[in-house]
């Protein structure tokens, strides 16, 4: 069951989407509005293994989030947190908690994902 939100996180509460925020090799921000569901103190959102986004992760795990608009106009501050990419049997919690967030939508794009051979990983992200 999902938690009360943690004070960092209280602006995505009653969000759909987030923009999350990282960074290139020379610091160059890059903005990305992704679906996720919040657990207590933890965001988990999904993406594919060969996405900019996650290469930009491994190579710096600083991010930024902030509720935002499907289309990614910004609607509130940014929070300072940090990434990680998770190994594939820790994948229960981040899953459970989109599922529980999206329900049947989420179940059918990880069938489809998994019908054309997309392979994901799930990303986890605490506040700083």
């Amino acid at each position: 069951m999902l938690n009360e939100p943690m004070a960092a996180f209280a602006p995505l509460h009653d969000t759909p989407f987030l923009c999350l925020t990282t960074f290139r090799y020379d610091s160059e921000p890059v903005e990305t509005p992704l679906r996720f569901a919040q657990d207590g103190k933890k965001l988990y959102l999904t993406l594919p293994m060969n996405a900019g986004v996650v290469r930009r992760i491994r190579e710096n795990a600083q991010v930024e989030v902030s509720p935002c608009t499907r289309q990614g106009d910004l609607i509130g501050d940014a929070v300072e947190a940090m990434a990680i990419i998770l190994a594939d049997d820790e994948w229960a919690a981040a899953r459970r908690s989109l599922n529980q967030k999206y329900g049947w939508t989420q179940r059918l794009i990880d069938l489809s994902n998994g019908l054309r051979g997309v392979q994901r990983v799930y990303i986890e992200i605490t506040p700083m």
